[in-house]
């Protein structure tokens, strides 16, 4: 090892430097074991649906652990040399790679947060690749209508009242008098804004209730205890019994709610029960969004715990100590006074226009003390401040632009719609992709503006 660091260090000073030939097997190994550490979670069909990703909290913790005390090691060895800081002679691009270089390593420490995750979502796929999602919501949507959990679901009354009623005590057009199953409403199981929504599973069930069509529900029925078995849900029922209670009555009336745990509030055992009705579709709704894959909101917060953390730690780098915590104190001041701002006068925009006018003017300011060569710690501390404020600059001007071309979509009297009303519905559309054109814009500044700068600061004499 001391031969392979001897031969890095004549050869290869930066790479010495960073240890970034330790660094990289180092990253890849802890993304590869945990993502393996996601995949090897105790999940199967059966408790798909107790699977919370919050339940990797734990493992988020011991990432975090490890990842902070790697950084500890890695800065004692990485923060001993400082070449730009000493004056010694670089190459052109050294300090561009030197900033890839960090940002690799950082990258390489935070990810591992989201590999888990994929690692969990490749076992929840591995485990559903037979499940037909859609096929099964239909099947608890529909049974959902006979078996009565909640008896507000089957409520005739208003759920809302219209302009000029003063509550909801009258009865819905179309509904029956009473608690009838022919006034399932449907909400809570199966919601009108899933990809998958069949509204014409509610006239099948009517129908069915009104043709007396008691085998089809019983099987219906039977079809949905297969599903809670399937995915893990105790249950105690007769289908049979409970459907010719159903048409016991002309209208349909639901008599009790079926209970949802084993034990009635006395904990006496209940004679029947289906305990934890919502299970089945709370593991297709696991399963689909595992599906899914990474959400990319996942993905721009990692790009930004990354940009941030790597461009402190660049900052520290290439400035002295002083000028360092005096930009990060003046950064507290000026956020704090925006803040103050923003609460006594309620005025959003101050939240987004600040940052900007702090990062235009204040690179500025640093760009005409640098090459006039004047106030190097005044341009210093400004130069830091537009640097910090590079890693949100262009979402900065997005959320400014977005809500100052805000408009009332539901007026009435709006007819024509202005370039301002497309230009805020065209923001709306693609917010994605100015994360996207945040990180890059972020990641060129800092390769061909920022670095650049920095440069011609420090060969600036000291005041």
């Amino acid at each position: 090892m001391k031969k392979i660091n001897n031969w890095m260090l004549t050869n290869h000073p930066l790479i010495w430097n960073t240890r970034f030939h330790i660094m990289l097997p180092l990253v890849i190994s802890l993304n590869i074991i945990f993502f393996f550490w996601g995949y090897c979670q105790n999940i199967t069909l059966k408790n798909v649906s107790d699977w919370s990703y919050f339940a990797a909290i734990t493992i988020d913790a011991v990432e975090l652990l490890i990842a902070f005390l790697i950084v500890l090691v890695w800065l004692v060895f990485y923060l001993r040399h400082n070449a730009f800081k000493a004056l010694l002679p670089l190459s052109k691009f050294y300090l561009q790679r030197e900033f890839l270089i960090i940002l690799i390593v950082i990258f390489g420490l935070i990810s591992p947060i989201l590999i888990t995750k994929w690692g969990v979502n490749t076992k929840i796929n591995k485990l559903g690749k037979s499940v037909n999602i859609k096929k099964e919501r239909r099947i608890i949507s529909l049974a959902s209508h006979f078996l009565p959990f909640d008896l507000s679901n089957f409520s005739p009354r208003k759920e809302y009242a219209e302009d000029g009623e003063i509550d909801t005590a009258k009865i819905e057009k179309g509904m029956v008098a009473g608690l009838s199953y022919l006034n399932f409403r449907g909400r809570g199981i199966y919601d009108e804004t899933e990809p998958d929504y069949d509204s014409l599973l509610n006239e099948k069930a009517i129908s069915w209730l009104k043709m007396h069509r008691k085998d089809s529900i019983i099987n219906c029925i039977d079809k949905y205890l297969q599903l809670c078995r399937k995915y893990g849900a105790e249950y105690k029922f007769n289908s049979t019994a409970h459907v010719n209670g159903i048409f016991s009555t002309p209208d349909f009336i639901v008599k009790e709610e079926i209970p949802s745990g084993k034990f009635d509030s006395r904990g006496m055992l209940n004679s029947y029960y289906i305990a934890n009705e919502y299970r089945a579709n709370g593991a297709l709704n696991t399963i689909y969004f595992a599906r899914q894959g990474l959400m990319p909101d996942e993905y721009w917060i990692l790009s930004m715990w990354t940009l941030c953390l790597s461009y402190l730690l660049f900052s520290f780098r290439v400035t002295p100590i002083k000028t360092w915590i005096s930009s990060i104190i003046a950064g507290v001041i000026l956020t704090v006074c925006t803040v103050v701002g923003f609460a006594s006068g309620r005025d959003e925009n101050l939240l987004t226009l600040s940052p900007i006018v702090v990062g235009i003017v204040g690179l500025s300011i640093s760009v005409v003390n640098t090459f006039k060569k004047r106030q190097k710690f005044l341009s210093g501390i400004t130069y830091l401040l537009s640097l910090f404020v590079s890693t949100f600059f262009v979402l900065a001007v997005y959320s400014f632009v977005y809500r100052i071309t805000r408009y009332d979509h539901y007026s009435t009297a709006k007819k024509v719609f202005t370039f301002s009303d497309r230009l805020h519905d065209w923001l709306g559309d693609n917010s994605n992709s100015f994360f996207i054109t945040n990180f890059v814009f972020s990641l060129l500044m800092m390769l061909f503006v920022m670095i650049p700068l920095i440069k011609k600061w420090r060969a600036n004499p000291e005041e």
